[in-house]
């Protein structure tokens, strides 16, 4: 079995770690996908004004909708692919200034945390989401979601035999974020931001 740490270390790609995780777990959320495309789509425009060396290849996410051209123009729901697009702009030169892409790596590092939130309790985690979904929901600003996913996911891993354990920490927070933009997909380009940060904490720019 790969070394799941190991290769999160060394890569240090929780973005497109998590949007592998997307794309590989199955969703019949017509919503969901198209929300995962338009936040790829983002992705990929937003790299191509970042700095950074290695090679960065976005043609494996099989996810994106060859319909959709990534110019900034197309609408969803009455907005532009410029929702969110100040976050990630924070968040994409940190994330992979500097760091090469291994696509089959990322793939199987995905594969491996699928396999284990495949194993985690299902009643908790939906409890979890419902309930971190109600909260977003209800909450005005955006401000507040760092702290709200902060504590479901320290309610979650102590809930969870093992959770301590860094690979399972991360498959159970990627699928608690999943589970609640499968509940509410307007939500996901605004949780991916905020999981960033969660991931990696105040980077010096």
């Amino acid at each position: 079995m790969m070394d799941v740490n190991d290769n999160i270390n060394a890569f240090s790609q929780p973005s497109i770690l998590f949007l592998t995780f997307l794309q590989q777990t199955p969703s019949h959320n017509p919503e969901f996908k198209r929300e995962l495309q338009l936040l790829t789509c983002d992705m990929a425009l937003q790299a191509d004004q970042c700095v950074y060396s290695g090679e960065m290849d976005y043609s494996d996410h099989s996810m994106i909708d060859p319909n959709i051209e990534c110019d900034g123009e197309l609408e969803a729901d009455g907005h532009g692919l410029s929702i969110q697009r100040n976050l990630l702009q924070d968040i994409l030169p940190q994330a992979h200034l500097g760091l090469p892409v291994n696509n089959e790596v990322i793939r199987e590092v995905a594969a491996e945390l699928i396999t284990i939130a495949d194993d985690l309790n299902n009643t908790i985690m939906s409890r979890a989401a419902d309930s971190l979904t109600s909260e977003l929901r209800r909450t005005s600003s955006m401000q507040t979601w760092p702290a709200l996913l902060r504590r479901s996911v320290t309610e979650l891993i102590n809930c969870v035999p093992g959770a301590h354990n860094e690979q399972v920490t991360m498959a159970l927070t990627f699928s608690l974020v999943k589970a609640v933009c499968e509940r509410a997909p307007p939500l996901l380009r605004g949780l991916f931001s905020v999981l960033m940060q969660y991931i990696y904490p105040a980077r010096p720019r």
